[in-house]
């Protein structure tokens, strides 16, 4: 077999390193949030192609020769994977100790844990979406894709291995067939379950497979490319994929499943193009140095990233993010030259020392990270604020009184239904908002002895005859309707309850252009506005309330900060996030201060119109009063979040917001 035929031989190809340049410059530029390469994430599906085709054509080789030792191949990964990886994780432990807060502290220490596992991308798909807009605030997101890729070095030789016993046509042929049905699981997944379909090995095993299939052919000389006019057509238009998927794709569009076979056939097509062209584009000095350090620079860019966007109390700008991916650039050079590379040419062990040593070091890792995840992430490290600011969070946000998306029936839990036979009482209903009200309320029903019936659901204002539609959730709006009408139900039946708090973002349903999603009636009849429908469903509210003689109060809503007011906690007390804020951007709010004007505008037609239903047993509430002056808007009380959010108050916040009601 002539070797200058086959494309899979033993000799160094500058080409491989350059696509990985493609891969990292995408992925990088995609987290950095330059809005040219909004497809920019895809990188890593370059990524688990070439790891099939190296890993794969190397195990296949080894395979046919008899020379292949796990021993063997398992050091060889941990020296490639574990030194640039743990290093990581120990600066960036490190780092958190003095820059997170306790529970961001926790859950850095439990993917830690889940990325010394190799199960970072299962511990992802359980509590992270990765288009989410949260996602990009932990630190080790990246880890998930290693997680595949490990996972895949577990089983594809054990695989490899099993079906090399037959013939190889057999071999490649079965391998072609797990690799297909990986894929049209993908597909399946990618609409039914998004998030697993993307995190997990199955779903994305075809990719891998595709890369290892081609080194096989490659191998066996089944594909032979002899012509340079025919690699630089396959180059061109692999490149042409890659560029269209970078520059076209969006995180709108389900993904991995079929759309994922253009980054993909891309790939290969860039690997079966080593031509003349390739050589210029892919194998100069800058691509090939960009995909040497290509690992370490994936594995830096994001913590650096995501540090700095937990120190902000809004985006991160461009410019100060490809800064940040600039610094990070230069902690991967380092990082190969003085971690990779003795690791895996300098130190010579012994592989079963290699291996051992590995396991130990992780062992000796992940007891301390089990420390700090049972200790709840050390909060002695903080201040008194920041613990009083995530407490309130966490009390707010599991609020078993607050029914979520799906069911249409109230919570039956003895805070939101009090068991107390024949003692007044007063019903709190509406949506997270009414919900957020509940300091204020107990506090409200304390001073006239009365109990307190929490009656909430996720995005439902208590409205008759009109509902709450939502683009993201089509049943919604069928689900408010019939759990208001329970709701209803139950409180004209139950004589304990005299008053009836009503409170609700009632901006939202309004000013939507596209009609996708706001206020609508129920009956098919009726066209109305959203604002005229928001006029009916709570017209007809206070209607049936006022003949079961029911107190009305309606709460107007509260002020809207345009930041993360439990952040600005964080940022302001824990010291390194402060200081690495100030170096970022100086933003609007003004740490130092309880109140700010960088407020959200509300729509003035909800003010007029809730003032217009003030009658004899309806009273209209204002907290704006309490928490404004002068344009500017209490946010914080000495020092002490108001809010666990943007717009929610907390169990302080309510208190203080509703003592005058």
């Amino acid at each position: 077999m002539n070797p200058g035929n086959n494309l899979y031989n033993k000799k160094y190809r500058k080409d491989i390193d350059g696509l990985r340049a493609l891969a990292i410059l995408s992925v990088v530029l995609f987290h950095a949030g330059v809005p040219l390469v909004p497809g920019g994430f895809v990188g890593v599906d370059v990524f688990f192609v070439i790891s099939g085709f190296l890993i794969g054509g190397i195990l296949y080789s080894e395979m046919k020769e008899n020379v292949f030792f796990f021993r063997k191949f398992y050091m060889r990964r941990i020296r490639r994977i574990a030194p640039a990886l743990i290093f990581m994780l120990v600066i960036c432990a490190i780092f958190s100790y003095f820059y997170l807060a306790p529970l961001e502290f926790k859950d850095f220490s439990y993917f830690s844990i889940s990325t010394l596992m190799s199960v970072s991308n299962i511990a992802f798909w359980q509590r992270i979406d990765y288009f989410s807009p949260g996602s990009n605030l932990n630190p080790l997101l990246m880890t998930w894709s290693l997680g595949i890729e490990e996972q895949f070095y577990i089983f594809f030789p054990i695989l490899l291995l099993l079906l090399l016993f037959r013939k190889t046509t057999k071999a490649i042929m079965l391998i072609f067939c797990i690799t297909l049905l990986s894929f049209i699981t993908s597909v399946f997944l990618t609409f039914s379950h998004p998030m697993l379909s993307f995190y997990i090995l199955p779903t994305r095993a075809w990719e891998l497979g595709c890369g290892a299939i081609l080194a096989m052919l490659l191998k066996e000389d089944k594909i032979r490319i002899t012509s340079l006019k025919i690699r630089d057509i396959f180059f061109v238009s692999g490149f042409i994929f890659l560029i269209i998927s970078f520059l076209f794709l969006t995180e709108k569009i389900p993904f991995p499943g079929f759309i994922a076979l253009m980054p993909v056939i891309g790939s290969l097509f860039i690997i079966m193009g080593n031509g003349k062209i390739s050589d210029f584009i892919l194998g100069n000095k800058i691509m090939v140095f960009f995909g040497v350090v290509s690992y370490s620079w994936y594995l830096w860019h994001w913590p650096l990233l995501s540090f700095a966007r937990l120190s902000l109390n809004g985006t991160l700008p461009v410019v100060s993010a490809l800064i940040i991916c600039s610094i990070s650039l230069f902690i991967a050079y380092l990082s190969y030259k003085y971690i990779e590379t003795p690791f895996r040419v300098k130190f010579r062990f012994t592989d079963k020392r290699i291996i051992y040593g590995y396991l130990i070091v992780c062992v000796l890792l992940i007891f301390p990270f089990l420390w700090i995840y049972f200790q709840n992430g050390i909060p002695s490290r903080v201040s008194q604020n920041v613990i009083a600011a995530e407490k309130n969070r966490l009390f707010s946000i599991h609020d078993e009184c607050l029914v979520r998306y799906g069911p249409t029936d109230f919570s039956r839990s003895n805070r939101c239904i009090p068991e107390v036979e024949n003692k007044p009482g007063v019903a709190l209903v509406g949506d997270s908002h009414a919900a957020a009200l509940r300091g204020g309320i107990d506090l409200y029903a304390n001073k006239k002895n009365f109990l307190v019936y929490q009656l909430t659901k996720s995005s439902c204002p208590f409205l008759i005859g009109t509902t709450l539609t939502l683009e993201q959730y089509p049943d919604h709006g069928s689900e408010c309707a019939v759990y208001n009408k329970n709701v209803l139900n139950y409180i004209l039946g139950n004589p304990n309850i005299t008053e009836v708090v009503m409170s609700s973002y009632w901006d939202s349903g309004v000013g939507n252009n596209d009609n996708s999603e706001g206020y609508v009636p129920l009956k098919n009849n009726l066209t109305l506005g959203s604002i005229d429908a928001l006029r009916l469903g709570l017209t007809n509210a206070i209607e049936s309330l006022q003949k079961a003689d029911k107190k009305i109060i309606i709460i107007k809503d509260v002020p809207f900060m345009n930041f993360n007011v439990v952040n600005s906690v964080y940022n302001k007390d824990i010291k390194l996030r402060n200081f690495v804020h100030t170096l970022i951007v100086k933003d609007s709010v003004q740490l130092s201060d309880d109140y700010t004007s960088n407020i959200m505008a509300k729509n003035p037609e909800i003010d007029k119109f809730l003032d217009s239903l003030v009658s004899s047993n309806v009273q209209i509430y204002d907290p704006n009063a309490i928490l404004c002056k002068n344009d500017e808007c209490k946010f914080l009380n000495h020092g002490q979040a108001l809010y666990y959010d943007r717009q929610h108050l907390n169990y302080l916040g309510s208190a203080i917001a509703l003592k005058d009601i």
